[in-house]
């Protein structure tokens, strides 16, 4: 039987996915997403293990095609060749054009996040 703590919703966006241990940034593709986590597939098998913090950067588009960037700070929860699994902790929107609603650094976000999670509900 699966239980999930909340609804998954199938949605297809790029992602960028930096690293708090090296600062690497990789690509992948959203596969389905809910309030506290979202599944990526990554372009090639994902060097990441469970439990590291990592930040996502997601490029939301609507009917329009007007961008709508948010992000997410979370932990690997599941790692499957290129499919990664990253349970939510913070996160939320921010503008392209404004210096005062940027995203905040990936450090300030885990330091900060550390023991907070989103099952309960996202700041999304």
């Amino acid at each position: 039987m699966d239980v999930r703590r909340e609804p998954r919703y199938p949605i297809e966006v790029g992602a960028e996915v930096e690293v708090k241990n090296n600062g690497g940034i990789a690509r992948a593709t959203t596969v389905n997403g809910s309030g506290c986590g979202v599944l990526l597939k990554f372009d090639e098998v994902a060097d990441l293990a469970a439990g590291e913090k990592v930040m996502c950067d997601f490029n939301i588009m609507d009917d329009s095609k007007a961008s709508l960037p948010c992000w997410a700070v979370g932990n690997v929860v599941r790692v499957d060749g290129r499919l990664v699994a990253i349970n939510f902790k913070a996160g939320g929107f921010y503008s392209l054009k404004s210096a005062t609603h940027r995203k905040p650094s990936l450090k300030m976000l885990t330091d900060s996040a550390e023991d907070q999670d989103l099952s309960s509900g996202p700041e999304l």
